[in-house]
């Protein structure tokens, strides 16, 4: 017989009732006690005969699970301490060979274990037994607990296995010392822990794919399909054994070829778990392997609400494991912030754990569920460990190279940046399971995260925004899971707090955009309605409805909640960023956005309202930009909510400067809006400012065209807002920009303006605006006043220097008045002859020499002025045409004559 014979079990039922278990091959074993004697050779063989019953002949396979019986009866007697070395190491070789045999064992569970009336519970016993003779034989003395010759050992075994030399019974066990065979029985007894693992998860597969038709079934009954509770059934009747052994097993291991050998099993029985869905034992094993991962130098403090763990998991001696890596109060492995910066050292324990960490997260994506917060939890502090420069693998840190970056590193960051952006094929229940997790995982760090100095870095809300924009094609899914996290961190106390969650949420939409943006330009809109979503691709097996929505559906969604954020009561940091965030989405994708007009406009509108000159300054870029580049391509009602926000900019009291710009700003607009209806009555076309939306809910590209309507209302609209501005406004720099803009408005747009426009414009805002303004002049205080305050620059009131000629409320409005009266001037000059034929001009005329003779009376030279102005100015366009008949001559002449005296004098004087 060859030394290295090797094992094999079979089961044979003979016709004359015989069920015989027979492990072909016979072992040589020395005696410990006479050296050199070569003791018999001894077939292990179990023979159990039944005779036969009145009651009938049994049949082989009970003859064959009585025999079974013996053997896992006789396991624990066979592996006893009173029993020799050999003898032990002889039945281990047998069970290993057995519970290789993955229906052998299906077998013995349905034959014992699963049956209520027998007491035998073979299977858990079994593998209780192979995890007893792993304690017994690797346990540490607690006055030196440092101790691990016995691990050691073992994994030299380990070791000389991997490279073709595997210890012999046969040739080494006289020679080798008593340690190495005791050594040999622990490998024994964790290689069947093993196998016993590979054929429940070999089981699993057979029970949730289908039947499976192998040579070996036939071993064993016959048995050919497996059922799904028998095999649920044996991993909980041996999960809880397996993770405590395997568990202080590797807690103790430094030799890579045990610890590969270890984390394959966990692998394996988690995989197998996770598939089962027997959800606490795969949390238990998912949690212990965490421990793994990564190092820690913080105290134990495990939750007792926690599944099963290593610290809560005893021996099968009721011993305490050896200490292992720091848990935190949800049993997973942690290092603070300052570890991290000072630089971690990875174990190849530490590196190898995290790769099955990332093997089990692939394989059950999709089942894993709340699960995830374990394997996030463990990422996002791997996420700060990778970014410190100081942080390295133990080969490394002890060899003498410097400023080299470790490939396991570069490995690891690249494995946790696949595992995100492999969420693009795993199902929506998935997805939408992670970004819970990360949601969770980022609420529990941000209270460490606030103490730090500095900004943040916060792994896990950079890992949502990266899932985001990875599936946007269930964007609709994933959007509020994201948004209700960024709203929680925008109420944070501390600033850096909400900076990052405001970058984070920028980051988002400006990706999001992009991307569908991108869609757009391409023309696979349309192709994508057709053929699925909108967005991205569907994927086999996707069990949560992907998104249907357009482009323009998510910009809309995007821009709707960034407008909603920045209505509630935020701080300033946050608002600022905030629409920091809308002059980007206009700088970057003005000319695609379509339905989120509506939401920047509504945004745009709210921040006046504050009368915060910081908020003001920064969303006023946003309107410039949108006044100047993105006006004539706009819808006709958002055209018209467009001028209703500069508007509103040029009203506000927290910035003069921004007032004056947004005045200019409606100057330009009224140039623009003649300019488009001037095109429309030249094409002859309809407005393409009022298209219908398409499929995608877009208005299409414009050809920048209004038509008569539209255009009187929106000019109608226009002139409203600067005379609010001229009769309201209590900064005289702003009213007189406004006033003179106004009549130059009027001016300019006279020959577009029709008759009721005119009338509008004469009896429902100039005239009423000359009464007001000279009504203002003449009653206002002459007392000289202090510069008002124009606004306020970070919490201090800025003021305005005041000329002696301005000093005084009169004074100002004296020239407001004398703009007002120029400006009217300058109108009937340039229209004159339109205006006459209008059936109200005569009372409207009466009043406008009512107003001109009271202010060439009121004694203050430059509205006297102005007003002979308006006289002369019409007269010497209009004194010779039929436009001034002989009745407007008259009375312009009477009032004149009237006041010549008072007039003339200081006229003729020296200035």
């Amino acid at each position: 017989m060859p030394s290295n014979a090797v094992c094999v079990a079979q089961l044979w039922g003979n016709a004359d009732g015989t069920a015989i278990l027979v492990c072909k091959g016979a072992y040589w074993a020395r005696s410990a006690h006479v050296k050199n004697e070569r003791l018999p050779r001894v077939p292990v063989m179990v023979v159990c005969r039944e005779t036969q019953t009145g009651q009938g002949e049994e049949s082989v396979s009970e003859r064959t699970a009585r025999s079974l019986y013996m053997v896992t009866r006789d396991v624990p007697a066979g592996t006893a301490s009173s029993c020799s070395l050999w003898q032990r190491i002889s039945v281990m070789q047998v069970m290993r060979r057995l519970c290789a045999d993955a229906y052998f064992l299906h077998f013995l569970y349905v034959t014992y274990d699963a049956k209520e009336e027998c007491k035998l519970l073979a299977l858990h016993q079994m593998v209780q037994r192979f995890a007893q003779i792993v304690d017994k034989v690797t346990w540490v003395n607690p006055e030196s607990p440092q101790d691990d010759d016995a691990v050691n050992a073992v994994a030299t075994l380990y070791h000389n296995k991997a490279h073709g030399k595997e210890w012999s019974l046969d040739s080494d066990y006289g020679t080798a010392p008593p340690e190495t065979g005791a050594a040999y029985l622990a490998m024994l007894s964790i290689d069947c822990l093993l196998h016993v693992v590979a054929a429940l998860e070999k089981l699993t597969d057979v029970a949730v794919d289908g039947a499976a038709v192998t040579p070996d079934a036939s071993a064993v009954g016959g048995k050919q399909e497996v059922d799904k509770e028998v095999a649920v059934g044996m991993c909980q009747a041996t999960w809880k054994v397996v993770l405590a052994a395997l568990s202080q097993l590797l807690a103790r291991s430094s030799s890579e070829e045990i610890i590969l050998h270890l984390l394959k099993g966990y692998q394996s029985f988690t995989q197998a778990l996770g598939v089962l869905e027997v959800k606490e034992a795969r949390d238990a094993f998912l949690s212990s392997l965490c421990t793994f991962a990564l190092p820690s130098k913080m105290a134990e403090d495990p939750d007792p609400d926690l599944p099963m763990s290593p610290a809560s998991v005893t021996s099968p001696s009721e011993r305490e494991a050896p200490p292992g890596p720091t848990k935190t109060s949800s049993g997973k492995a942690t290092v603070t912030a300052t570890e991290a910066s000072e630089g971690v050292v990875l174990t190849p324990k530490n590196v190898h754990a995290l790769r099955t960490l990332f093997n089990v997260a692939h394989r059950l994506h999709h089942l894993l569920g709340p699960a995830w917060v374990l394997v996030l939890d463990i990422l996002n502090t791997l996420d700060r460990i990778l970014q410190s420069p100081g942080t390295t693998t133990q080969e490394i840190s002890n060899s003498s190279s410097v400023g080299a970056r470790p490939s396991d590193l570069a490995i690891l960051s690249t494995a946790a940046s696949q595992l995100f952006e492999a969420t693009r094929d795993m199902s929506t229940g998935a997805v939408t399971s992670i970004m819970a997790a990360l949601r969770e995982v980022s609420t529990k760090v941000i209270p460490e995260a606030a103490k730090q100095p500095g900004q943040p870095k916060l792994y896990a809300l950079v890992r949502m925004v990266e899932v985001v924009l990875t599936d946007l094609q269930r964007i609709d899914q994933l959007w509020p899971i994201f948004l209700s996290h960024v709203m929680e961190l925008l109420s944070h106390p501390k600033t850096s707090i909400r900076t990052a969650a405001v970058d984070a949420l920028a980051k988002a939409v400006l990706g999001a955009l992009s991307h569908v943006n991108a869609l757009a330009d391409a023309g696979q809109d349309k192709a994508e309605t057709e053929q699925g979503p909108m967005v991205g691709h569907s994927r086999e097996g996707d069990t949560g409805a992907s998104s249907g929505l357009s482009p323009s559906a998510i910009e809309g969604m995007l821009l709707m909640a960034v407008e909603k954020l920045y209505k509630e009561d935020r701080e300033l940091d946050v608002q600022m960023g905030l629409l920091r965030l809308v002059l980007q989405v206009l700088q970057r994708h003005g000319e695609q956005v379509s339905t989120g007009w509506e939401s920047l406009l509504e945004l745009l509108s709210v921040v006046p309202q504050a009368e915060e000159a910081d908020t003001v300054q920064l969303a006023f870029q946003s309107v410039q930009l949108l006044c100047s580049d993105y006006m004539s391509s706009l819808p006709v009602h958002h055209l018209r909510r467009c001028v209703e926000v500069a508007a509103l900019y040029g009203s506000q009291q927290a910035d003069v400067n921004v007032s004056l710009t947004s005045i200019s700003l409606l100057w330009n607009a009224s140039d623009l809006l003649g300019k488009l209806y001037t095109k429309a009555r030249s094409s002859g076309s309809a407005s393409s400012l009022d298209l219908e939306p398409d499929t995608n809910g877009n208005t299409g590209s414009p050809g920048a065209q209004l038509d008569s309507e539209q255009y009187q209302e929106l000019v109608r609209l226009l002139y409203g807002a600067l005379q609010g501005i001229s009769s309201t406004d209590n900064r005289s720099e702003v009213r007189n920009c406004a006033v003179r803009t106004l009549f130059a408005v009027v001016v300019s747009q006279g020959n577009r303006m029709s008759s009721e426009l005119w009338d509008e414009c004469l009896w429902e805002i100039l005239f009423p605006l000359l009464r007001s303004v000279h009504h203002m002049s003449v009653t206002s205080s002459r007392e000289e006043t202090k510069g008002e305050v124009l606004g306020r620059l970070r919490g201090v009131s800025v003021k305005m220097l005041m000329h002696h000629s301005r000093n005084s409320e009169q004074k100002q409005w004296d020239e407001t008045l004398v703009l007002a009266l120029s400006g009217m001037g300058r109108l009937l000059r340039a229209h004159l002859p339109l205006l006459v034929p209008m059936q109200a001009f005569p009372q409207g005329w009466e009043e406008l020499m009512l107003v001109v003779e009271s202010s060439m009376a009121g004694g203050r030279k430059e509205v006297a002025l102005a007003a002979i102005a308006v006289i002369t100015t019409v007269m010497q366009a209009h004194g010779t045409t039929k436009a001034v008949s002989r009745r407007y001559a008259h009375s312009i002449r009477s009032t004149a004559y009237r006041f010549y005296p008072s007039v003339l004098p200081p006229l003729q004087s020296p200035a």
